[in-house]
């Protein structure tokens, strides 16, 4: 998927994982949920999929018909 971020080899979980590291560190969130739509929902399932330790649960709006991966 993605053309050019796929190419660079662009890593949205690790991205995704040092914002969520980042925010909890001021202590205010204690639980975070992942929510797309499309090509968003899919990401939202490969984030709960990879990234449990740090998502407490995911939902797609519309998404892919099956499972990640």
């Amino acid at each position: 998927c993605c053309g050019t971020a796929s190419a660079n080899r662009v890593d949205d979980v690790g991205f995704i994982r040092t914002t969520i590291d980042w925010i909890r560190g001021y202590g205010i969130v204690s639980k975070v949920f992942a929510m797309g739509m499309s090509n968003g929902g899919m990401m939202a399932l490969r984030l709960a999929s990879e990234l449990s330790s740090h998502i407490s649960g995911a939902v797609t709006v519309t998404g892919p018909n099956g499972q990640y991966p």
